[in-house]
């Protein structure tokens, strides 16, 4: 039921964008329910679940701006993508879906202080960004995607200082 849930948001997004963006709220929430059902579930789903259900948000994400990707913020998709990438960090092992994890958060939080604010302080963002750094920086891609969301925060003035060691 949940992979035909997503293929049907998948299609609608990509060729009808506009019902999709006129269902935003509701769109946004029930993706996050779908994440929330494959991460607290006990019985295994295909990853291909979880990868699709991200590029959605992602996509979803780019094509917003101002209270929209505040709105994806308040929901809680920043401590998700997060939750996403520790589980990852645990099992020590890299994926497609850690790197959309982070094109994601790029992507929200790109001209959305508030968003650069919530990553940072809120969800320990800075740790997460070192811990994938130690494990994985030999992933060109990966990299790029957390350095594009750390310049977002280098961006908001009132956030620099965390990015400054004394």
């Amino acid at each position: 039921m949940i992979r035909n849930g997503l293929l049907t948001i998948s299609r609608m997004q990509m060729h009808l964008p506009n019902h999709i963006m006129s269902a935003f709220e509701q769109t946004i929430n029930v993706l996050i329910k779908f994440i929330e059902l494959y991460l607290h579930e006990p019985v295994t789903h295909d990853p291909l679940l979880l990868h699709n259900a991200l590029t959605v948000l992602n996509h979803i994400a780019c094509s917003v701006d101002g209270q929209e990707k505040l709105f994806i913020g308040r929901v809680g998709v920043i401590e998700i993508a997060i939750e996403i990438i520790h589980r990852f960090l645990i099992k020590k092992t890299s994926c497609e879906i850690v790197e959309v994890a982070w094109t994601l958060l790029w992507n929200i939080t790109d001209e959305t202080p508030e968003n650069c604010r919530r990553f940072l302080e809120d969800n320990n963002g800075l740790q997460t960004y070192y811990d994938c750094l130690e494990l994985w920086s030999d992933k060109r891609d990966l990299i790029r995607n957390m350095l594009g969301l750390l310049g977002n925060v280098a961006e908001v003035k009132e956030l620099r200082h965390h990015l400054v060691t004394p």
